[in-house]
């Protein structure tokens, strides 16, 4: 629904018991659509609801009770929405199986710490989670109080967060960080480790399911085809380079331990993230680098292959 006139927003604000989808798209009408939707939603009647999709338009979440819903998206609601009112919805809609997230919420100025339940919102049919464009704290302030058994997908990709002091950034990022492994262990057993270091920004760790190994001739085994071909389980993007207080923490709390195939892509990693990385992948049997730059480090690197100590 886009641009409502004055007399489907009247349309709206009637029954209407065999609603199952509903997408918005905020316009002129903004405040009066958030309304009137906000009752709508809010009616007994409406919890047929299966999919609700909600662009540049928040709603009155207090009254809302979405009990059938299996398909939420917030897309740019931004400094309409709040994090803690949306969990708060969440934990009424028990039949969740896809959150999708996309710039939602307002910036949080304290730690996600801050605004953590006592207890997380138990959702036993969410499988997918995307968020993408939200701050650190959001994204970890999400993570952290959600308890899915189900997941099997986990997608997060950072916004900018504008002026912050470094120390600031590397708390919130350390705090997602943690917040995202504890989500991995639902995820399954990784096989395959892609990491794309950048020279200052926009670092990616993905992590497979399946494994990456050779199985044609060389001229023909293509590691960009492999990766066009296989989704990851979860995937973290950081618009900034990893410091090694972040790459300690992801080393030590990401469950890759089985990792069986290991793709670098762009820079490899400095001597001490790598010798960290080898403390925790020694089931590595492949080693991938494709697209790599500065490529002089490598024989040092691979020579400490056999000596992570």
């Amino acid at each position: 629904m886009t641009a409502p006139s004055n007399e489907i927003l009247k349309l709206l604000d009637g029954p209407a018991p065999l609603l199952e989808s509903l997408s918005t798209f905020e316009s002129a009408y903004g405040s009066k659509l958030r309304l009137t939707a906000s009752r709508l939603l809010s009616r007994p009647e409406s919890s047929r609801l299966r999919r609700l999709e909600l662009t540049k338009c928040s709603l009155v979440w207090d009254s809302i009770s979405l009990k059938s819903l299996t398909q939420l998206t917030l897309d740019g609601c931004g400094n309409g929405m709040k994090l803690v009112h949306v969990l708060g919805a969440l934990s009424r809609m028990p039949q969740l199986e896809k959150l999708v997230t996309k710039g939602a919420f307002e910036s949080l100025i304290r730690n996600a710490s801050t605004q953590s339940s006592r207890t997380p919102i138990y959702l036993p049919r969410l499988r997918s989670i995307r968020s993408t464009g939200d701050s650190p704290a959001n994204c970890a302030g999400l993570l952290q109080n959600l308890y899915t058994p189900s997941l099997s997908y986990l997608y997060v990709g950072l916004g900018y967060e504008g002026t912050v002091s470094s120390e600031s950034r590397g708390n919130r990022l350390l705090e997602l960080v943690l917040a995202v492994a504890t989500k991995a262990g639902s995820l399954g057993r990784f096989l395959t480790l892609a990491i794309t270091l950048p020279a200052s920004f926009n670092t990616s760790v993905c992590l497979y399911r399946d494994s990456c190994e050779t199985t044609v001739g060389a001229k023909d085994d293509s590691t960009m085809s492999w990766i066009d071909k296989h989704n990851p389980a979860l995937e973290l993007h950081i618009p900034f380079a990893m410091g090694d207080g972040l790459w300690s923490a992801f080393c030590g709390q990401f469950p890759i331990n089985s990792v069986s195939c290991l793709i670098l892509h762009q820079y490899l990693p400095p001597m001490s993230m790598w010798l960290d990385l080898m403390r925790r992948v020694k089931l590595v049997t492949e080693l991938r680098v494709y697209c790599a730059r500065l490529l002089h480090s490598l024989p040092e690197t691979l020579a400490r292959l056999g000596h992570p100590q």
